[in-house]
């Protein structure tokens, strides 16, 4: 089976993971409407969501988006936008041999909680409880990196390139109500990425020793001319604010 057919399958079966979850969750919902209210003002249709979490990985990038929260249904809708430059990195070695590296990350979420929207004294109602999500996530790098040659009289060559990655995950999280105008949402998730990096005409890798990358790296970079699927997995850190 190809590649790409074994990674939409993946989706597929995902996919129905959640909605048996989300059907599940209805059983539970009675349950839920005796736990102690939160005086909130009004009932947001639009939450500002910032993630500061993925500024410490690799490819370093300030995330933020919104949530949409239909005022009907269980279901809400994210989308994130982030970029970054290896000159910010956290990282030492990026920091002062990759400060060329740029990423731009773009992520898409479906969320659905557990509990109905109604009733929203229940403090597990969309969007402030406990939830299932699907999310999809397009991250694209341009890579700079130093590269050590073949090449008579060159130790040392920069070797541009672009690398692309898709990570589906399913997700369970978790709102932590600080104020009625600011929570920490928790949540983790697995499923399946792809990665491919094309390898460009005027790129000769045969010229280029194989890359020396850390532990911390060798998940998140590879050489022109490689692609393949991973094992997708990871938590993530929200600063959610209602408005």
């Amino acid at each position: 089976m190809q590649a790409g057919n074994k990674f939409f399958t993946v989706f597929f079966f995902l996919l129905c993971s959640l909605t048996f979850a989300q059907q599940h969750a209805e059983v539970e919902s009675t349950a839920e409407n005796t736990k102690k209210s939160i005086p909130f003002t009004h009932v947001p249709i639009l939450v500002f969501r910032l993630n500061p979490w993925q500024m410490l990985r690799y490819d370093n990038n300030l995330q933020y988006g919104i949530e949409i929260a239909p005022p009907v249904g269980k279901f809400s809708f994210v989308f994130d936008y982030g970029r970054g430059k290896g000159k910010g990195s956290t990282f030492k070695e990026v920091k002062n041999k990759y400060s060329e590296n740029f990423t731009r990350v773009y992520r898409a979420e479906i969320k659905g909680y557990f509990s109905d929207w109604y009733d929203f004294a229940a403090l597990d109602k969309k969007p402030f409880g406990r939830y299932y999500s699907l999310s999809y996530e397009h991250n694209m790098a341009n890579r700079n990196l130093v590269q050590k040659t073949f090449i008579s009289g060159v130790d040392e060559e920069k070797l541009p390139y672009k690398e692309t990655r898709q990570e589906l995950r399913v997700n369970i999280g978790k709102h932590f109500h600080i104020h009625k105008h600011f929570f920490l949402e928790l949540k983790a998730g697995a499923g399946l990425g792809r990665y491919n990096v094309p390898n460009p005409d005027n790129i000769n890798s045969e010229s280029f020793l194989p890359l020396e990358l850390s532990k911390r790296s060798q998940r998140y970079v590879h050489a022109p001319g490689e692609k393949g699927l991973f094992f997708s997995r990871g938590l993530g850190l929200n600063l959610v604010f209602p408005l």
